[in-house]
Formats: structure tokens, C-alpha cells, sequence
């Protein structure tokens, strides 16, 4: 995330630019604002682990049942307990995934979403393209699970590993360099 973030920051931005993020920092500095920063980054990391943490629960299955975000059981008295999950088939099955594409994003984003204005101040074009690509892989994503488990790889890779992570990576750079760590 930062090690990236700031790679892509020593690309793209001119000498001008550099300094008005500099002087855009010490001001977040000066009113100890670059706290809010490492909050965002707190966040979004706290969102990942919690989405990953019940994944090991389920890393048994395989396919188009790993999609399932709950797994039900019929109950009662003279019933065969039985496994109850989303339909895997047909156009049911396409519109299952692409909900839970859906379902998904809405489970990830918060840090990406709360990052947008704070992040942009610093660094408004990359913010813009981080948001472009985000938008582009949460398409994709959704596009992808339609068709079926796995086929959303490259939205998720864009929109969650790539522009997520990027993000975070550039309000930590602010919090270290308005500590003088970097």
C-alpha cells in the first residue's frame, strides 16, 4: 500500500505539485488533522481483517457455493437436517452473485469512501484515479461473479487490492510525513 502509494507519487507529480502537498501537510500538521489519516488507515485495515476473518470457515468449498455470505438448516421436529444456500444455477444463480457483488463492496469500502475527501485534498488527481479504478474494478467484479466464482479476480484485484490499499498507502504517507518520518 505505501511503499506503492509512494511510488506512484514520486511518478506522477511535478516539482509544483510536490510542494503544494507539502505545504498542504504541514497545515494538516500544524492543526493536528494527519491523526485523522492514520485513522483512515486504522479503518480500512480493521475492514479487512474482519471480512477475511470468516473466510477460513469456509475454505473447504469450492466454486459458485463460496459465495454464499450464510449457510441455513431446516429444523424441526421429523426433518432431515439439510444445508439451505443461495442457487448456483441459471439466471437465479447470475443474479445470487451479482448481489452478492454488491454485498461485497458494501463490506469493504467504508475506508475507501471515508478516504475520498481527506485523501483528496492532499492528492486530488491520484485520488481521481484511484476512484476511476475502483469504480472500473467494482464493474468488473460484478461482471465477473455473474459468470461465476473466480471470474471476478481481476475487478477484485483492481478495486480492493490495487485502489484500497493504494489509498490507505497515501493517507499514511501523509501521517509520516507530518511526523517527519518520511
Amino acid at each position: 500500500g505505501s511503499g506503492f502509494a509512494l511510488g506512484i507519487i514520486q511518478l506522477i507529480l511535478d516539482e509544483k505539485s510536490k510542494i503544494k502537498v507539502s505545504d498542504k501537510i504541514a497545515t494538516l500538521a500544524s492543526d493536528d488533522l494527519h491523526w485523522v489519516y492514520l485513522s483512515i488507515v486504522l479503518l480500512g485495515r480493521m475492514i479487512a481483517y474482519i471480512n477475511f476473518f470468516p473466510a477460513g470457515f469456509k475454505s473447504h468449498l469450492k466454486g459458485n457455493v463460496r459465495s454464499n455470505p450464510f449457510f441455513y438448516e431446516t429444523v424441526g421436529e421429523d426433518v432431515t437436517t439439510t444445508t439451505v444456500a443461495l442457487k448456483e444455477t441459471g439466471a437465479l444463480g447470475m443474479y445470487n452473485r451479482s448481489n452478492r457483488s454488491i454485498h461485497h463492496m458494501v463490506e469493504n469500502f467504508g475506508a475507501f469512501l471515508v478516504s475520498i475527501v481527506p485523501v483528496g485534498y492532499v492528492y486530488p488527481k491520484p485520488v481521481f484515479v484511484l476512484v476511476s479504478l475502483f469504480c472500473m474494478g467494482r464493474i468488473m467484479h460484478q461482471a465477473g461473479y455473474s459468470r461465476g466464482y473466480g471470474k471476478h479476480a481481476i475487478g477484485f484485484l483492481l478495486s480492493n487490492v490495487i485502489a484500497t490499499t493504494t489509498m490507505e498507502g497515501l493517507a499514511l504517507l501523509v501521517f509520516l510525513k507530518a511526523n517527519g518520518i518520511l
